[in-house]
């Protein structure tokens, strides 16, 4: 039903955009049913097509991230943060780190940190923090800051738009796109994809073939 043709990876990467996309034009479907039209002036159609685009642009910082991934690959432990539909972008990539790479990992919402994760954060914990969701900026940054007064390394992805010189990471990663933030997820999951994958080759896994890994719809 996605239409994303034939998925062959055990470790599934477009399920996830695709699905994003689905929903995302199930909602417009669902406002012109109610409403009879979209709003006008809206530029939810212009940024689907802008979408592709903006990939590519990731995609073209590939080396960005495996400079990255291969400073993080000797970490072995890593924790996953966000907050609003960062959260959930997060839980995917911590999945698919996890799925490859066979670094454990935890994702949690940011902003629940000190209901457990925290106590488990020193100098050898990652924690990868998502900080696209902009109305919730500020309170993400605060919650790197308790990170970062326990000593814990900080990878931040955020937009180009919103800069990080009061956290200062150790490493980050700049999305340069202004697109409807109901669609940012897939591009923050795309450039933590590429993350899982370049650590994965970096500890020298078969990205292909995964231990103890098969495909859900091949078995019950």
């Amino acid at each position: 039903m996605t239409q994303a043709g034939l998925e062959i990876s055990v470790c599934s990467t477009k399920a996830f955009t695709s699905q994003l996309l689905l929903l995302y034009l199930l909602t417009l479907e669902f406002t012109q049913i109610k409403y009879g039209a979209l709003p006008q002036g809206n530029t939810w159609i212009q940024n689907l097509r802008t979408l592709p685009s903006l990939v590519e642009a990731i995609l073209e910082k590939k080396r960005e991230i495996q400079e990255i991934a291969r400073k993080a690959s000797q970490i072995d432990r890593i924790l996953f943060v966000g907050r609003q539909y960062m959260f959930y972008t997060a839980l995917e990539s911590s999945l698919k780190l996890k799925e490859i790479s066979y670094i454990y990992s935890l994702c949690y919402p940011a902003g629940e940190l000190k209901h457990g994760p925290l106590a488990l954060v020193d100098e050898n914990t990652l924690t990868i923090a998502l900080l696209g969701h902009g109305p919730t900026f500020q309170k993400t940054c605060s919650n790197v800051q308790e990170i970062q007064a326990r000593k814990g390394k900080i990878f931040a992805l955020h937009q180009k738009q919103h800069p990080l010189e009061e956290i200062s990471p150790d490493f980050s990663f700049s999305i340069d796109a202004t697109i409807e933030p109901a669609l940012l997820p897939i591009l923050f999951s795309v450039a933590l994809q590429l993350f899982a994958f370049y650590v994965a080759l970096e500890k020298g896994h078969d990205i292909d073939h995964p231990k103890n890994l098969a495909k859900s719809v091949t078995v019950e």
